[in-house]
């Protein structure tokens, strides 16, 4: 592979990274929704709680589960691509100043 060849595909990563960035802030977001919900639901004692409380928190917490899934592959998806490409970068590298270096 060419230093070209691995510097492009190294950028067209980024731009997916990029991409995904919407999926993280959709996980922060909704950590932050829950959080809020969380903490009225705790300052409303046992007893005067309703089911709509109870539906709304059960409801966030649904969410926060999904968007954690969501972020989870995404990261993982994203570490192993990156460390494919760096050690394709390492060995073009390698390559390129063992030919082109005394």
């Amino acid at each position: 592979m060419s230093l070209h060849n691995s510097t492009k595909n190294i950028l067209l990563f980024y731009q997916l990274e990029m991409k995904d960035a919407r999926l993280a802030i959709y996980y922060y977001i909704k950590r932050e929704v829950f959080k809020a919900i969380k903490e009225a639901f705790n300052q409303i004692a046992e007893k005067e709680r309703t089911q709509h409380n109870s539906d709304e928190y059960n409801k966030s917490i649904n969410e926060l589960n999904q968007a954690v899934e969501l972020f989870a592959a995404m990261k993982e998806r994203n570490d192993t691509l990156r460390a494919r490409l760096d050690d394709e970068w390492d060995i073009t590298l390698e390559q390129f100043t063992a030919k082109y270096t005394p």
